[in-house]
């Protein structure tokens, strides 16, 4: 963190039939000065266990914020695409760094921008009154959260029901084998019917195969995530997509999974 070795790579989220980005999500990854790139699944918990995931995530809007404008001196329209960040459940029901989050927030560039605060249920499992009031303060500072891993826990559709959620991440476990699944087709059936009776937006991740997608483009989820799709891209790699209006239309071409 002191030597602000951690960076973004950004996966898109895309529409199906026409491969229109609907949103970009920021992955932290760390390039360490001996050892390389290292991925979030080999830092993230030792960071959530020590409490410097508070500085992780502050340190990432702020990095953000820089790319925003980057991007943003190459072509307006990066102002109207939505950027997603993880945010750690660490925060709250407290909201300890909730100060310096509004500091940030208030700034020009993060102002005006479509942010996206990706939250897994873990926040929630105290229910705590406070935690709700945290996000609905968030919210009216102009972010959206959306609730990540969704289906995983098995009090999900409570949290829909008794927190501020605007959008929900189905978890890729329903995906894996959703074009043979029956049983995972139903469950996906009614996760999508439930987000839009609630008028939640919804993003099924983890598509890797071209099974996959033609299942969930059929059954009419128009916001879909995965290698499949894109692998994470760098900051670098973004101007010539947005330059572009989004991905080769994927309903149309194939793509080698990882």
């Amino acid at each position: 963190l002191d030597g602000d070795e951690f960076f973004f790579e950004f996966q898109p989220v895309v529409e199906p039939d026409t491969g229109r980005i609907q949103l970009l999500e920021a992955l932290v990854r760390w390039r360490h000065p001996r050892l390389g790139t290292i991925s979030p699944a080999a830092f993230l918990n030792v960071a959530e266990d020590s409490g410097l995931v508070l500085r992780l995530d502050m340190q990432g809007l702020a990095r953000l914020e820089r790319h925003f404008d980057y991007w943003r001196s190459l072509d307006p329209q990066f102002a109207e695409i939505p950027v997603s960040i993880n945010i750690s459940g660490r925060h709250f029901p407290n909201f300890v760094m909730e100060r310096q989050f509004f500091e940030l927030l208030r700034r020009p560039t993060l102002h005006s921008a479509n942010i996206i605060f990706e939250i897994t249920e873990s926040v929630f499992l105290d229910s705590n009154p406070s935690t709700a009031e945290g996000l609905q303060r968030l919210r009216t500072a102009g972010v959206q959260i959306w609730l990540d891993d969704f289906g995983e826990g098995h009090s999900s559709f409570r949290y829909l029901a008794h927190f501020p959620v605007d959008g929900i991440k189905i978890t890729e476990s329903f995906v894996r084998h959703c074009h043979h699944d029956e049983k995972a087709r139903v469950i996906l059936s009614a996760l999508q019917g439930l987000a839009r009776g609630l008028g939640v937006r919804t993003v099924v991740e983890g598509v890797e195969n071209q099974q996959q997608f033609d299942t969930l483009r059929v059954m009419g989820f128009d916001a879909l995530q995965g290698y499949f799709l894109s692998p994470p891209l760098s900051a670098a790699d973004i101007p010539a997509l947005v330059a572009d209006r989004g991905l080769a239309c994927p309903a149309k071409r194939k793509r080698p999974t990882r």
